[in-house]
This record gives C-alpha cells, structure tokens and sequence, in this order.
C-alpha cells in the first residue's frame, strides 16, 4: 500500500508540473519557440550531462560489464511488440493508413520526456543508465521499423529501404553519444575533473522539470478534442500498458544475473514498457502525411490512463 501511495504522490507531482507548463503555454507565456528551446535544452545539453554525471559516478568497469545481458531485454521484448502491433492492427482490420502509427503507438514508449522523470523519481538515479538502454534500444528500432511504418501510412508507394543513411545518422543523439563516451569512461577507468563532474551533474538536474513542462506544452497545444474515442485507441492501450511490461517480466526471468541487478533494471524496464506513447509518433505522422490527429489521439489517451498505471507499477516495483 506504501509503494501505491508513493506512486499516487509521484503521479501528482509529475501532472502538477505538466499542469504548469500548460498553463503557462495558456497564458501565452511559452510559446512553440519556447518547446523548441525546452526540447533542446533537456536531449541535447540536460540528458548527455545526466547520463554522464550518473554512469560515472554510480557504476564501475565490474558493475558495466556485468549489465551488458540486460540490454537483450528491450530489443527483444520492443522488437516483439512491434510485430505483435502489426499482427493486431490487420486482425481488427484498422485502414491502412493508420497501420503504422498504431504499431508505432503498441510498441514505443515516452522514454525521456515521462519515463525518465518517473523512473528517477520512483526509483532514484540508479536507473538512469537501464533507463538509457532501454533509449538506446528503442532509438534503433523507431528510426528502422518505426519510421519505415508511419511513412507508409502517408505514403504507401514509398519504396525506400528501412535501413537508410539518413536513418542511421539519426540514430546517434546527444544522450547516446554521451551514453558511450560514460561507459568509456568507466571502462577505461579514465579519472573525471571534480569540476567537470560537478558540472555534468548540475546541469543534469534540469532534466526532470524541463521535461514535464515540455509534455505540458505539448499536451495544451493537442488540445482535448484530441480525446474522442476510438475503440482501437483502447486496444492499442492494452499493448502499451499491459503486454509490453509483461513481455518485460517474462524475458527478465531468462537472464542469469544477480538478484541485485534484476532488481534494479526489472524496475526501470517495467515503467519504460508501460509509459504513454512516443512524442516523436504525432511528430513523424504530420511530417510524412499519415494520420496525426490519430496519433495525438493516442497520446493523449495514454497519458491520461498513466494516471493509473504509474502508482501500479510503482507497487510492482517495490515489490520486485
């Protein structure tokens, strides 16, 4: 029950800083260029910093290579997910223009802008890097499969290959490059400056706030006529909070680690699996024509079931 409360109190942190950003954007106070600038600030200077500061100065050259099974978990489970997305969207016969955007929307989670503020405010910054590896995981199978589905919805004589150079250099953010460059630090037991360190872990606390405020924007400019039903909306729910963590759970029993690290990335991978869909979904489904007002639909409906989902796998994981 303590871990249920924790996560209701949690959830209505998270949602009051939400509220202010759209507030805020009500008041006319943050504007699109100012959700340009948040989103700047938290994947291009906040996260590699957070990233960093956390992997540097949590984990050893033991603890890094002990972990690196645990990645196994997110390709697989989110590889799974996807074509599992594809095997749904053709049984309820959804039109072909909505094909990719449902699968992108069963399969892909809010890793950064939700899951990483849950994630540390749940389970504190220990999970930083599991969290990252569920990214790193994620940001290949969106920017190959997922992209490759919401372009044919809006452009279904498209004929480019999934695996395409421009696909590839988008693959390499800001928060992953800095991923690698904190492994390679660990790893080759390379000293970091005090004042460098410092600085890195400074910085990386703007992440949380500005993320929030970020989704508030968002969410304020979609608007709630984004919120009419559409029974697939709900089904496609059941895969983002329901079979997504519980493939989690299944393939996390298969890997031979220690209780300790099960523990710990068991936790983290459970509630990136089970958070609202990708931003970057309603983002690519304008961009390549497909079908944004269902995207946003989706958004916008997961988000609000977080509400109850979040306190859920807060208890799962306290218990876990």
């Amino acid at each position: 029950m303590e871990a249920i409360l924790t996560g209701v109190e949690i959830v209505l942190t998270i949602f009051f800083i939400i509220a202010i950003g759209a507030f805020c954007t009500w008041r006319k106070w943050f504007d699109e260029n100012t959700q340009k600038v948040l989103s700047f600030l938290v994947t291009k200077v906040g996260l590699p910093c957070m990233v960093v500061s956390n992997i540097i100065e949590k984990y050893t050259r033991d603890d890094i290579l002990g972990s690196l099974l645990v990645i196994l978990v997110p390709i697989v489970t989110i590889f799974v997910n996807y074509w599992l997305g594809q095997g749904v969207a053709r049984l309820i016969r959804l039109p072909k223009n909505r094909r990719g955007v449902f699968t992108a929307m069963f399969a892909f989670s809010n890793t950064i802008f939700i899951g990483l503020p849950v994630n540390v405010a749940l389970f504190g910054e220990a999970t930083v890097p599991y969290t990252m590896l569920y990214y790193v995981s994620q940001t290949f199978i969106f920017w190959t499969l997922g992209i490759s589905g919401i372009r044919k919805d809006g452009e279904p004589d498209d004929k480019t290959k999934i695996f395409t150079w421009a696909g590839i250099k988008k693959l390499f953010t800001m928060p992953l490059i800095a991923f690698f460059v904190g492994m390679l630090f660990v790893l080759l037991e390379i000293p970091m400056p005090k004042f460098l360190g410092d600085g890195f872990s400074y910085i990386g606390k703007i992440v949380t706030p500005l993320s929030l405020l970020f989704t508030g924007i968002v969410l304020y400019n979609m608007g709630f006529k984004s919120l009419r039903f559409d029974w697939s909306i709900l089904v496609m729910s059941v895969g983002r909070f329901l079979i997504s963590p519980l493939l989690v759970f299944a393939m996390m029993q298969l890997m031979p680690i220690s209780a300790d690290l099960m523990s710990v990335t068991l936790k983290t991978f459970l509630v990136q699996a089970s958070m609202p869909i990708m931003t970057q979904t309603v983002i690519f489904a304008k961009s390549y024509g497909a079908d944004a007002e269902y995207a946003t639909q989706g958004l916008m409906f997961t988000t609000i079931l977080s509400v109850v989902f979040i306190p859920l796998y807060a208890w799962i994981g306290g218990i876990v």
